[in-house]
């Protein structure tokens, strides 16, 4: 973060910056507010605030290849995992880009995980989600989400640098 000095009726005063409030578009921003409300409804263990990011027709397909079709499906499978075997867990995300179709769609790359409370992002497996949003009533809602597991190197190919 960086400090700006912005001409106040002569006088000036520090603000907080960032250079995203430079260089994200609202719509990005937007976007960005979506996947920040889901980590807070997950460390929450919200199942029905989770599930306010999705559309009522969305399709959600988990890390085991399960998918959930639509948003009550969703919300129903997320309440019996918060109280199961993702209780006291965080989710991770890290948007890799964020690329709009047209004004009302955009295609969403992250990498992501689910994290126990000893855990860090640096020392587990982490996992691609594709994420299809579209903006309903001038909300960005996610429509489409896909998560699989991220490939990673063998031994002899990480000595060899392939």
């Amino acid at each position: 973060m960086n400090l700006a000095i912005p001409p106040t009726n002569h006088t000036y005063a520090l603000y907080a910056i960032t250079l995203g409030d430079y260089v994200e578009n609202a719509a990005e921003k937007q976007i960005r507010q979506v996947f920040d409300h889901m980590k807070q409804a997950w460390a929450n263990a919200d199942a029905a605030s989770f599930g306010e990011c999705f559309t009522e027709d969305s399709d959600f397909v988990s890390f085991r290849g399960e998918h959930y079709k639509g948003k009550a499906s969703n919300i129903a499978a997320h309440e019996k995992s918060f109280s199961g075997m993702l209780k006291n867990s965080s989710l991770y995300i890290n948007i890799k880009s964020i690329r709009f179709l047209n004004e009302t769609m955009a295609v969403v790359h992250a990498e992501g995980t689910v994290l126990k409370e000893y855990e860090t992002a640096t020392n587990c497996k982490l996992s691609y989600t594709t994420n299809i949003l579209i903006k309903e009533n001038g909300v960005w809602k996610i429509t489409s989400f896909h998560n699989s597991k991220k490939h990673r190197k063998g031994l002899f190919s990480r000595l060899l640098g392939i």
